[in-house]
């Protein structure tokens, strides 16, 4: 085997595309279902617009920490499903296929400290007298 052959075969995607296809499907719908469960199911809400009370309501409820960990494992797996379909598109659309692949783990990121920081303002506010 000549290094012609395998230079093509370096970084291809271990599935098939339609396979990948499929796994990008579960993924992303999994993860939105999963997230939409967590949030609908463990998420207390106040009615109306009062942002304080819904806080309030949410930092006592104590579930709050396994809101915050099921939603991101929500978010991290639809964003999983978005680099498996970026890494299937690679060899049709590259460009678009890398930006796609950046997005979704950059987004993984941002998500993981917007939970980190709601999860902080909600330990402090737990730990608040009154």
């Amino acid at each position: 085997m000549t290094v012609r052959e395998v230079a093509p075969r370096v970084g291809q995607a271990v599935l098939d595309p339609k396979r990948e296809f499929t796994l990008s499907v579960v993924l992303m719908v999994g993860g939105f279902v999963l997230n939409a469960v967590v949030t609908l199911g463990f998420h207390p809400s106040v009615e109306g617009d009062d942002h304080e009370a819904i806080f309030t309501e949410y930092a006592d409820s104590g579930a709050w920490a396994a809101t915050h960990v099921g939603q991101l494992a929500g978010v991290l797996l639809g964003l999983g499903g978005l680099y498996v379909l970026a890494r299937a598109l690679r060899s049709e659309a590259p460009h678009l296929a890398a930006l796609a692949a950046a997005g979704a783990v950059t987004t993984a990121a941002i998500w993981a400290v917007v939970q980190a920081v709601d999860g902080v303002a909600l330990s402090s506010m737990q730990s608040r007298p009154g």
